[in-house]
């Protein structure tokens, strides 16, 4: 199958308003302001799969750097009828090349079942690392205002711009693995159409945690915070700026049991299982103060 299809990177919006199209056939769309925000910061990792023939749009490939060393295998789809047990694995090294993948790169993968016995159970090198839950259900206000910060400790909305200065100094101290702050700085906006992003701050105007929530698909990526009561307040926070009875949606290590509760007490059920799967070496995260994930630049 793999002799059938062509690859090129994405070029342009139409492209990537494709790329989204084929997203919600598997569920992984993240709205097009957002999916246009990680092509911009990383063009070279957007791939279309083409037939060959027609020159039709069958799937995609995205990934990104997180570092020159450390390659995120993001979200791939191919069209049913283009599948085949190994087209994935025939096409992978022309991605890698495409992309100028180092050989000696610490990959990372977020793994569902199938993915796990397909390639990492037989790579013994490869790492196991956390496992990433993801829930959805309805909001309600009533529950989610019970989640109130410690009485020392403000959670709202960003309003200005020193407000973004301080959360982007403390996603550095979440994301200590790699430079995000050009990303970050656009991601992390406070606009109300694209996202909507809560801070929490100490009696001095330390930050002590953030969430961003997503307002093309409801979904909070990511969610940072000092503390479980800091936390849950920001992931409230951010939730409470939705109509009762939408639906939103959150992925947050299985670790966390305080967010886990947190769904339990909104009624919200599991959509999803991955494991976040490392080829080299295992990338040691600040788990208890990660909230919810953010897939792009990978925490």
């Amino acid at each position: 199958m793999s002799g059938k299809i062509a690859l090129r990177f994405a070029a342009n919006d139409e492209d990537i308003l494709v790329m989204e199209e084929l997203a919600k056939n598997a569920h992984f769309d993240l709205g097009f302001h957002d999916r246009r925000l990680h092509w911009q910061y990383s063009p070279k990792t957007h791939i279309l799969i083409l037939d060959k023939t027609s020159s039709e749009v069958i799937g995609y490939f995205t990934g990104n750097f997180v570092r020159k060393d450390i390659f995120l295998r993001a979200h791939t789809y191919i069209k049913k009828e283009y599948r085949s047990k190994h087209t994935l694995f025939d096409i992978l090294p022309t991605w890698d090349a495409m992309m100028g993948v180092p050989a000696d790169a610490n990959l990372i993968y977020n793994c569902n079942g199938i993915t796990l016995r397909a390639l990492v159970r037989p790579n013994p090198g490869y790492v196991i690392s956390e496992k990433m839950l993801s829930y959805e259900g309805n909001i309600n206000h009533s529950i989610l205002r019970r989640f109130e910060p410690p009485p020392d400790v403000t959670v709202r909305l960003i309003q200005h711009a020193h407000d973004l200065e301080l959360l982007l100094a403390y996603d550095k101290t979440i994301h200590y693995i790699a430079d995000r702050e050009s990303f970050m700085r656009q991601w992390c906006s406070n606009d109300g159409v694209n996202a909507t992003t809560a801070i929490a701050l100490s009696s001095t105007g330390i930050c002590l945690g953030f969430a961003s929530l997503r307002r093309a698909v409801n979904l909070i990526e990511p969610a940072y915070g000092e503390s479980d009561a800091i936390g849950l307040a920001l992931l409230s926070a951010v939730l409470l700026s939705l109509r009762e009875d939408e639906v939103a949606q959150i992925t947050f290590p299985g670790s966390h049991g305080t967010v886990l509760a947190f769904c339990a007490a909104l009624g919200w059920t599991s959509c999803m299982t991955e494991h976040r799967v490392y080829s080299l070496e295992n990338i040691h995260l600040p788990w208890t103060k990660v909230f919810a994930v953010q897939d792009f630049f990978a925490v």
